[in-house]
């Protein structure tokens, strides 16, 4: 009789420390414990980091809610004062059971703004709704379109050339798969123009294939000016916008380096003295 007793004082106050922690429980889930991690990922993998896009670029927002809740619904809205092709253009609502969201945004085709991002969590525990916002502003720049024309002046196909744009230390490459004699090729890398600011830059535009060429290093050189370039009447500029601009390549297996020509208006300069 004693030990049914104790059994029983024993269960009350299992009971009785039970029911505290519940209602701690609840009450600090309401109170703050409800979070979420939120990533982006533009290409290059899920990072914490606010990105920054170009116009168009499609890119993603992870968000991982707090484990532990029920009915888990999250909504993205996205704006920007110059909004066309933004997407989504209209509130994206969620639901989830883990509490694991992806958002698909593509950036407006308009640069020189932000996108604002505001995420709105909420979930539940127990009977009591948890609600946690989320604001970001993400920048849009523009993309710089470089093009090169390549240009196969032998009598033999080429295949898989690698042809690389650089300026300063960044260094970007695209390749041709195939390209006939007599036949002119178009190729183009694309740099955000945050990568390479305003001012007067080098353009170093080479093919490198050292299985086709043989101790030939083929590569053209240009000046160009990103913005506004300054009144100089004695130097070439180029101002580079959304189309870029085009420089000529020729090759040919055993050629030397080419030089590039006189820009025009220093010929007519030349005539006239």
């Amino acid at each position: 009789m004693n030990s049914t007793k104790a059994i029983s004082v024993i269960v009350i106050f299992l009971m009785l420390a039970i029911i505290p922690v519940s209602l701690s429980s609840e009450s600090h889930a309401s109170n703050g414990s409800f979070n979420a991690t939120v990533t982006f990922n533009t290409g290059h993998g899920p990072s914490l980091t606010v990105p920054k896009v170009t116009e168009l670029q499609r890119f993603q927002i992870y968000v991982n809610a707090t484990r532990g809740y029920s009915n888990y619904s999250a909504t993205l809205i996205v704006g920007a004062d110059y909004d066309l092709h933004l997407s989504p253009s209209v509130p994206d609502h969620k639901v989830s059971k883990n509490g694991f969201f992806e958002f698909n945004i593509t950036a407006p085709l308009a640069d020189n703004q932000s996108i604002s991002v505001v995420i709105i969590l909420r979930a539940t525990f127990g009977s009591t709704p948890v609600e946690k916002v989320f604001s970001y502003s993400i920048p849009v720049y523009k993309n710089i379109t470089l093009y090169a024309v390549i240009s196969d002046s032998s009598s033999l196909p080429y295949y898989n050339l690698t042809v690389y744009f650089q300026i300063g230390d960044l260094n970007k490459s695209t390749v041709v798969s195939k390209i006939m004699p007599g036949q002119k090729e178009i190729v183009s890398v694309s740099i955000p123009d945050y990568l390479i600011g305003n001012g007067e830059h080098t353009l170093v535009v080479s093919i490198g294939n050292s299985s086709v060429f043989k101790n030939v290093h083929v590569q053209y050189e240009s000046t160009f000016y990103v913005g506004n370039p300054p009144n100089y009447d004695w130097i070439y500029y180029i101002v580079v916008i959304v189309a870029g601009f085009m420089v000529l390549l020729y090759f040919a297996a055993g050629k030397r380096k080419l030089t590039p020509g006189l820009p025009k208006w220093k010929n007519r300069r030349q005539k006239k003295d």
